[in-house]
């Protein structure tokens, strides 16, 4: 069974399923809901595939995914204040994306600042770096025609750069997610930052955290640790190629992260990530 089959049927049965209606219009004794922010290439659809879903008294709702295979149009979502965890939401929506009226709808300060939001980082430059090798040769293709043609064309655009030419056409893009994100924290009083690299370095500090806004058990989060280490070897035919920290430092000339470090030097400084 195809993953496309498989949301569209898990779609099926969340609509008609009793506890979705029950959480929707009698969800005084349900716990709040949650928003899971974070970026393209933040280990996003590990926690889509590993996390949300699993998060005990929280029905996971994935609006990215649904538009992503044609079980929803963009612009049609509805959030309700119990009993639903929304992610991953992506603030650096990708050039080919159709969610760019999710962004806007959740990052509104009016919206965000009373809701319970998990936000979840990776060093900026190495979110550059994954997606010039993801975007550019290995990401899979949206089921959907007009999503389709878009990331073809990205795609071919991408093959035309050399990897040191792509992140920096992308830094200024990259310093305004950065920023958006740095506001809403700001903004949001029930908001928790956590780090891709505390994930891979501190797994047990990075879990502890996680549990003081969702409920997950042992064996998901043993999942989500042995899902999360990184490669020892690249692979650059899959969705995850590295997983590597740091790995920037390898793979730029000295004088394009220097450039980097210039361009995000407030960014760099806001989330701790070393120059």
């Amino acid at each position: 069974m195809s993953r496309e089959v498989k949301i569209a049927i898990t779609t099926k049965r969340l609509l008609n399923f009793p506890l979705y209606i029950k959480k929707c219009f009698f969800n005084k004794n349900l716990p709040d809901s949650v928003y899971f922010m974070t970026f393209h290439k933040c280990a996003s659809t590990l926690f889509a595939n590993h996390l949300l879903k699993q998060v005990k008294g929280l029905e996971h709702i994935d609006y990215e995914a649904l538009v992503w295979n044609g079980l929803k149009r963009k612009g049609e979502f509805a959030f309700h204040d119990r009993g639903f965890i929304y992610g991953p939401i992506r603030l650096n929506t990708s050039p080919y994306s159709n969610n760019h009226s999710l962004v806007t709808a959740v990052t509104k300060p009016e919206f965000i600042r009373d809701k319970k939001v998990i936000s979840f980082v990776r060093d900026p430059r190495d979110i550059m770096v994954s997606a010039y090798y993801s975007f550019g040769f290995s990401h899979s293709y949206s089921p959907v025609k007009e999503i389709q043609n878009k990331q073809k064309k990205y795609r071919n655009r991408i093959q035309q750069e050399t990897l040191d030419g792509y992140v920096l056409q992308a830094v200024d893009q990259q310093l305004d997610n950065f920023k958006l994100l740095e506001s809403l924290l700001k903004v949001c009083k029930r908001s928790i930052l956590l780090k891709y690299e505390d994930m891979v370095f501190d797994f047990e500090g990075f879990a502890e955290q996680l549990r003081e806004h969702i409920e997950i058990d042992e064996n998901t989060l043993q999942k989500l640790y042995t899902q999360s280490r990184p490669k020892q070897k690249e692979d650059f035919s899959s969705h995850r190629r590295s997983g590597q920290t740091g790995e920037f430092r390898s793979k730029l000339k000295d004088e394009t992260i220097g450039l980097l470090n210039s361009k995000l030097r407030d960014v760099l400084e806001v989330f701790e990530y070393e120059p």
